[in-house]
C-alpha cells in the first residue's frame, strides 16, 4: 500500500540492472558464484520477483544523472 501510494504521487521506482547482475557474487552459495548460468539464474529470478512498478534500468549510476541533467535532486540517506 505504501509503494502504490508513493506511485500514485509520481514516485518512480527504478532498480539498477547492473546490480542485479553482480548481486549473485555476493548472494549465492561459495560454490556457484563463479558458475555464469548460476549467477544468470539468480539474476533472472531477481528481476522476476521485484515489487510491481518497479522499472530495471541499465546502470543506476547513468539514470541518476540523466535525471539530475533534467532536474531532480538525489538525496542519499543511507549510512
Amino acid at each position: 500500500a505504501l509503494l502504490a501510494g508513493l506511485r500514485a504521487r509520481g514516485v518512480i521506482l527504478l532498480a539498477c540492472g547492473n546490480s542485479i547482475r553482480a548481486s549473485g557474487q555476493r548472494f549465492l552459495p561459495p560454490a556457484q558464484q563463479a558458475d555464469p548460468a548460476a549467477r544468470t539464474a539468480f539474476a533472472d529470478e531477481v528481476r522476476a520477483t521485484l515489487l510491481p512498478g518497479v522499472e530495471v534500468v541499465p546502470s543506476m549510476v547513468v539514470t541518476l544523472q540523466q535525471a539530475q541533467d533534467r532536474g531532480c535532486r538525489y538525496i542519499y540517506a543511507g549510512s
